[in-house]
């Protein structure tokens, strides 16, 4: 299956639908180019609002890291941030090891459903991934767009 196969097949439009309406801070999914690679699992970036994920986990601030360096950087140079496996990694406050217990159901959840859809006996054998695939998480990405919606302007 190449990028285009999987954007259009019915288990990831299933899970797009499924995970944005239980997690409203998931903005967007990416199939990354390289996904012929792989033949067991398909990684999928997952882009966020991370200030609709600050609303549901409020435990941590935002790291100030991302939104200074982003409130600095000209338009041009906004592409995305860095990609990472555990939301921690966007939050401050705590050690890092709390933080990563803190947020790990939430990736767990995210994972599980994921998984799940690929192999759902309920799709019909004919709309299911190819080779028995099934979807994992590539990386995290705080959606540039919602961050900087949420910076205060700039003079």
């Amino acid at each position: 299956m190449n990028k285009q196969d999987v954007e259009q097949s019915f288990p990831y439009r299933a899970v797009k639908k499924i995970l944005k309406k239980t997690y409203p801070f998931i903005v967007r999914f990416a199939v990354p180019d390289d996904v012929e690679q792989y033949t067991s699992l398909i990684f999928l970036d997952i882009y966020i609002d991370i200030y609709k994920l600050k609303e549901l986990m409020p435990k941590y601030e935002i790291d100030t890291f991302y939104t200074k360096y982003y409130a600095k950087s000209p338009s041009s140079e906004r592409k995305s941030l860095w990609g990472v496996s555990n939301f921690a990694t966007f939050f401050e406050g705590g050690t890092s090891e709390e933080r990563v217990a803190y947020f790990r159901p939430l990736v767990r959840d995210i994972e599980n459903i994921l998984n799940s859809v690929g192999r759902s006996e309920e799709i019909p054998r004919e709309l299911r991934l190819k080779d028995n695939r099934t979807f994992d998480i590539a990386n995290f990405y705080i959606d540039i767009d919602t961050l900087m919606s949420g910076l205060p302007s700039q003079p």
